[in-house]
């Protein structure tokens, strides 16, 4: 019994839908009877719009709509952010962990000398960093510079 009313308000529903439906006025007679038989009260409902239009409320209610979408947007956006920003750093914490975990048994002392040996770019950057380094550690202070100039001019005075 209770799934054959079921099936009565489901056809109910399909009929109203397929008949006229809740968008457009349909003058014809299979729409007039299941409007009478289901809505007897759709001819006296009005349209929210007009009514607020009528009203003067409609410049309110489309403001109050776009303030509504805007912080909406930006709360969207924000969150992406934040949510993408967290993600981010519990991907690298999870990765530094779990590399750090197998480091010491990927990279062995052979397996480095080879990757050396065999890849150009390691050895210009190897070379490039051993030459930056040695132009640091040969560099002197203005004021070293300055006090042993002065030293041998104090030895071209002495002869």
């Amino acid at each position: 019994m209770t799934s054959m009313l079921a099936h009565f308000v489901w056809l109910a529903v399909v009929l109203f839908l397929f008949l006229g439906g809740p968008f457009g006025k349909s003058n014809s007679t299979a729409w007039q009877t299941v409007r009478d038989l289901f809505c007897p009260s759709c001819e006296k409902s009005y349209d929210a719009i007009n009514v607020a239009a009528q009203l003067g409320r409609l410049d309110l209610l489309s403001l109050s709509l776009t303030v509504l979408a805007t912080v909406l947007a930006f709360g969207a956006i924000a969150s992406f952010f934040l949510i993408r920003g967290a993600a981010v750093h519990a991907a690298a914490e999870e990765a530094t962990s779990h590399i750090s975990a197998k480091l010491p048994n990927l990279i062995t002392p052979e397996i480095l000398g080879e990757a050396i040996l065999n890849n150009e770019r390691i050895k210009h950057s190897i070379v490039s960093m051993l030459r930056a380094s040695e132009a640091h550690e040969n560099q002197i202070s203005e004021g070293t510079a300055n006090q042993i100039a002065a030293a041998f001019e104090g030895d071209k005075n002495e002869h």
